[in-house]
């Protein structure tokens, strides 16, 4: 019997967990924390840094591995910045699996590792000027967090999971945005981009991460 979920290495050394059901990955398998730190942190986070906010809001749509969260925790630990982080997470991951995660030991903050584990074993806390919270759930039936500043979009590919990318749920989500608000995805599907656009948001294609030529940044 073929197991469902399997810890694989990507090309920069880093895990990523393999979804046999459906034949994808949480993260890039060409390198699961160089395609986060490109698209979540370079193009999101430290952009909207750079407009001088002293407060963030994140959503972010596909908690997964929780490698998203744990970054942004890291990027942030030694500012000012006060921080709002919350995760959409529909199935969470089995503790099982999050045990053999090791995204401290390869970013070399093993005492961090703690923060990392926090994020997957309770559903809400703060710790200095992160303040976390997961909700689990489908986001049909999900009251989702207003006046988000910054939406990490994380789902699953169009390919695997279309249902998580089309107009309405994208619109919950971008109905939660706060007025400047910005979006980021790894995706850059021409529909996606329409729909963004629909939405009143202004649509910037980028240079992707390593086996992509293209992201999505999206300013409402």
């Amino acid at each position: 019997m073929q197991i469902q979920l399997e810890i694989i290495l990507t090309a920069d050394g880093s895990q990523t967990i393999r979804d046999n059901t459906l034949d994808t990955t949480y993260h890039s398998t060409n390198g699961a924390v160089t395609e986060s730190m490109h698209v979540f942190v370079e193009a999101g986070l430290k952009h909207v840094i750079a407009k001088g906010v002293s407060k963030i809001r994140i959503l972010e749509m596909g908690f997964g591995t929780g490698l998203n969260a744990f970054l942004s925790y890291l990027e942030t630990r030694n500012s000012l910045l006060e921080v709002e982080y919350f995760g959409i997470e529909a199935n969470p991951l089995p503790h099982s699996i999050v045990d053999e995660l090791v995204y401290s030991k390869f970013l070399d903050v093993g005492p961090e590792d703690k923060i990392f584990r926090k994020m997957h074993i309770a559903s809400s806390w703060t710790e200095k000027h992160f303040t976390f919270e997961i909700l689990h759930g489908n986001i049909e039936d999900l009251e989702l967090p207003m006046g988000n500043v910054l939406i990490f979009y994380d789902a699953f590919g169009p390919a695997d999971q279309s249902e998580m990318w089309n107009l309405d749920i994208l619109g919950k989500i971008v109905r939660s945005m706060a007025p400047g608000g910005v979006l980021v995805t790894y995706c850059a599907q021409g529909q996606f981009k329409r729909n963004l656009k629909k939405l009143g948001c202004v649509v910037e294609s980028l240079p992707g991460p390593p086996g992509k030529r293209e992201m999505i940044r999206a300013t409402l």
